[in-house]
């Protein structure tokens, strides 16, 4: 039988299989219950490799999630520590671990890119182009523009 996916119903099954293995242990010779504390044990163990397996979190499903919700206002290392089920710190800390860099800082890269792009390609209001990259608050967008090109957006696109 295969765990639950709740954490409850884990934990529910988990336990059991420790303590049944646990009390066999206590109880029993080890002869009479060999077989059944070996397979409890087993199955511990696989069950936890299994877990650990799917906790492992690398750059590549970090960048997919980055690159899927740059351009959001809402977006912010509490929803990626949310999306795979860390603390905050830890994110934080992974995040700059996998890529290179701390979480606002790669943001913001992208962001700059994304609106570089469409400051030359389109005709798209500065206002507008602050929110298609996620800044609600298009003259913090302007301060923030300029202070990584050296020029405004306007600039930039003349």
């Amino acid at each position: 039988m295969y765990p639950p996916a709740t954490l409850l119903d884990k934990y529910l099954y988990y336990s059991e299989l420790y303590f049944e293995a646990l009390y066999f242990c206590r109880s029993f010779p080890y002869r009479e219950k060999k077989e059944e504390i070996q397979s409890h044990i087993g199955q511990l163990l696989g069950l936890f490799e299994s877990e650990a397996e799917n906790q492992i979190i690398n750059a590549a499903q970090i960048g997919q999630l980055v690159e899927e919700n740059f351009t959001s206002a809402d977006f912010s290392i509490s929803y990626l520590a949310d999306i795979f089920h860390v603390s905050i710190a830890y994110m934080s800390y992974l995040f700059k671990k996998e890529m290179g860099e701390n979480f606002s800082d790669y943001v913001w890269a992208l962001r700059l890119k994304k609106a570089k792009e469409l400051l030359l390609t389109t005709d798209m209001p500065i206002d507008d182009v602050s929110l298609a990259v996620g800044y609600v608050n298009a003259s913090s967008f302007r301060r923030k523009f300029k202070q990584a090109t050296g020029m405004t957006p306007s600039q930039l696109r003349s």
